[in-house]
């Protein structure tokens, strides 16, 4: 059962006639959906390079075929997310980043 779209499950109890016996209406709960274990995301084979500017890189690396890139420049260190996570968006995100671009 789907949990986040479908938050209710009846149960119903029935004779040989198909008929109802009983009945109970369960209204889900975090603590009843099993969360699957996070993944972290692999490694991209990721190479930076000079950029083609003054004071900036590039990045080369290729991606699979439906897929793009976003680059995210932080001054702090950004966590390695898992498989499934949203994109980062906000300040000093680039999305879609093409590769070789400063």
């Amino acid at each position: 059962v789907d949990a986040t779209t479908n938050r209710y499950i009846g149960i119903y109890e029935v004779d040989s006639n198909n008929k109802v016996v009983s009945f109970k209406l369960i209204i889900l709960t975090a603590g009843d959906i099993k969360v699957p274990a996070p993944v972290t995301a692999p490694t991209l084979p990721a190479s930076p390079l000079p950029g083609t500017g003054p004071n900036t890189t590039k990045v080369t690396t290729s991606v699979g075929a439906g897929n793009h890139l976003v680059t995210k420049v932080s001054s702090t260190l950004i966590p390695t997310p898992n498989v499934g996570d949203a994109a980062p968006t906000g300040a000093g995100v680039t999305n879609p980043y093409t590769p070789g671009e400063d």
